[in-house]
């Protein structure tokens, strides 16, 4: 019988993969852009790149991922990071929730850019393993947007 890696060390490599060091995300935005208005006629307003280009956001994506990983491994016992994504826009749901709910230890709510980093970071998380990691194209997911009426809450406190 194989060991299988742990999921955290999961999505650790899948993270890792989606890091583009080094590579121009100008010159990628563009012919992301380009390829768009080819096949649709029209340019996007907006255009992800779908990787992680900086170390900083690498590090702040990890810390968001780490803790949805470990939330969802102590809360609905997944332990394979292909069963969590299976799961992803339920999970993903609940873990917002789970956040806007309890908000953090000391009993103070998180901010609404906090919680637009945990979404994008998320997005970004379980989106492009279809399009990088297996080469094929992929769903977009698209999750819950925070309610207004918690960026009022947030802007409150």
């Amino acid at each position: 019988m194989t060991k299988r890696a742990s999921i955290i060390k999961q999505a650790s490599d899948r993270l890792t993969s989606l890091c583009a060091y080094g590579e121009s995300r100008h010159d990628l935005k563009r012919a992301l852009r380009d390829t768009a208005e080819a096949k649709t006629g029209r340019r996007p307003w907006t255009q992800s790149t779908s990787r992680i280009h900086s170390l900083n956001t690498q590090g702040a994506y990890w810390r968001v991922v780490r803790a949805y990983v470990d939330w969802a491994r102590s809360t609905y016992d997944i332990r394979d990071l292909d069963d969590l994504d299976v799961h992803a826009d339920e999970l993903v749901h609940a873990y917002l929730e789970h956040k806007q709910r309890n908000g953090k230890g000391d009993g103070s709510s998180y901010s609404p850019y906090s919680l637009q980093q945990t979404r994008a970071a998320l997005r970004l998380f379980h989106t492009s393993l279809a399009v990088l990691v297996d080469g094929r194209e992929g769903k977009e997911r698209v999750f819950a947007r925070i309610p207004a009426a918690l960026r009022i809450q947030a802007l409150r406190d």
